[in-house]
């Protein structure tokens, strides 16, 4: 009897052993498995990091040329009615907390109009290595009440050389004092109507020089030449009237019906012209 009491308490304790041994070697592994997990995924996300700084530099740097793009964030600015319409400012560059490729319109006045939509890496990589950081740029800001929002629209000149990106300003600035002049044109003198078709034919010369012109509205207003040319013969201004046909470029584009009307308009100045030299 005494016996398998022995025997029994023996085998109790190799079970007891050998259930702990096992309890360890089993432990082991797991405690092993999420390292390795953990591992794992500290290695993925490294890997997809590595990825997208990999992608960056393997993409194509942006061309150089005008590049239009949407604005975002105008309705964070304060902005009023007196910054809708046409600007001219700068896009730059900065260090922003919510995106790391950020890039600030601002208007002459050094007021932020807004922002361009975040993840432009490629044009945030160009302003700073092409621009130092800041380039010029036109644009329009518009806001609609029915949605109580703002929408606007920039124009970058991106790694134009200075000559180039300083015609594209002057062709806009012409433009826009032909735009001032002409919002006036019963008190306008006949001094600045030719003005604006001086400004017109610079705005057309300068053109030669810049690239993808679709972005830039040069167009002259077609009524023009036919009212200035009945205003210019109700005076009997008969010189004046012959200096218009210095501007061939804008009487060929009106069409038949008005180029017709001003070319009569002209060789009547010049029959009363000769007339009066002649007496």
């Amino acid at each position: 009897m005494d016996y398998i009491i022995i025997i029994f308490i023996v085998i109790l304790i190799i079970w007891y052993f050998n259930s702990k041994k096992n309890k360890l070697v089993n432990n082991k592994p797991a405690i092993e498995i999420s390292a390795k997990k953990n591992n794992i995924s500290i290695e993925k996300e490294a890997k997809v990091e590595e990825n997208i700084e990999a992608e960056k530099k393997i993409q194509k740097p942006l061309r150089k040329e005008i590049k239009e793009y949407q604005m975002v964030g105008m309705k964070y600015q304060n902005l009023n009615e007196l910054n809708i319409g046409f600007f001219k400012g700068k896009a730059s560059s900065i260090l922003h907390s919510e995106d790391p490729n950020c890039i600030e319109i601002k208007n002459e006045d050094e007021k932020i109009l807004g922002y361009l939509p975040r993840g432009n890496y490629r044009l945030h990589n160009a302003i700073n290595e092409m621009h130092n950081g800041e380039i010029n740029i036109w644009g329009d800001l518009g806001y609609n009440d029915y949605y109580d929002s703002w929408f606007g629209i920039v124009y970058i000149p991106i790694g134009l050389d200075e000559k180039v990106i300083n015609d594209l300003f002057k062709i806009i600035d012409l433009k826009n004092e032909n735009i001032s002049l002409l919002e006036n044109k019963k008190e306008l003198s006949n001094e600045f109507y030719f003005k604006t078709f001086d400004n017109y034919y610079e705005i057309l010369k300068t053109l030669k020089n810049v690239p993808k012109k679709n972005y830039l509205d040069i167009s002259y207003p077609l009524n023009v030449i036919p009212s200035f040319s009945k205003k210019l013969e109700s005076e009997s201004d008969w010189g004046n009237l012959i200096k218009l046909s210095n501007y061939e470029i804008l009487i060929n584009e009106l069409n038949e019906k008005y180029r017709n009307t001003t070319l009569k308009r002209i060789e009547k100045a010049r029959l009363n012209y000769d007339d009066k030299r002649n007496t």
